[in-house]
């Protein structure tokens, strides 16, 4: 296991870090079961919503670039761009880049109003400032999500197993 120095303020860093991956999960499930009861009087799954605007911002991509794009895996982004294909508002050109259609247009004006509204109920009471700078926390800890993949190796059960 990686382990630092301790500081003289590890029980204190220990209890907001508890703090924070409990309010990080819990908001994530909240927005998760929001976005779709949002979305279902549309037609739409959260990962088709999240298709259909990034189609919307950038046309003319291949479904790996999308998946990759998006974040969500493959096989997930694979089922949702089949079910906006048969309700025709996503097409497939002949070198297999994917776009919207007419249709597709439209719901993604209705589905970027609607996830505006959502994340203005959701900031209400911040300034300006704040939004700023929740947005640059966000960045940031995104930022540090490959240091995730590095600690989950040193502390992964399975490699115990095989010491």
């Amino acid at each position: 296991m990686i382990r630092t120095r301790a500081r003289p303020d590890d029980a204190e860093w220990a209890a907001d870090a508890t703090a924070l991956a409990h309010g990080l999960t819990w908001l994530s499930n909240r927005l998760s079961a929001r976005a779709v009861e949002a979305y279902r009087p549309f037609g739409l799954s959260a990962v088709g919503a999240r298709v259909i605007r990034v189609l919307g911002e950038t046309p003319s991509v291949h479904a790996a670039a999308l998946s990759a794009r998006i974040d969500i895996d493959p096989a997930a982004t694979c089922r949702a761009l089949k079910s906006l294909k048969e309700r025709g508002w996503v097409y497939a050109d002949e070198h297999r880049r994917l776009a919207l259609t007419d249709s597709g247009l439209r719901l993604r004006d209705e589905v970027a109003a609607l996830s505006e509204e959502m994340y203005r109920g959701l900031t209400l009471g911040f300034s300006a400032a704040d939004r700023r700078q929740l947005t640059t926390y966000l960045m940031r800890l995104r930022e540090n999500l490959p240091a995730l993949s590095v600690l989950a190796g040193a502390v992964d059960p399975r490699a115990r197993e095989n010491r």
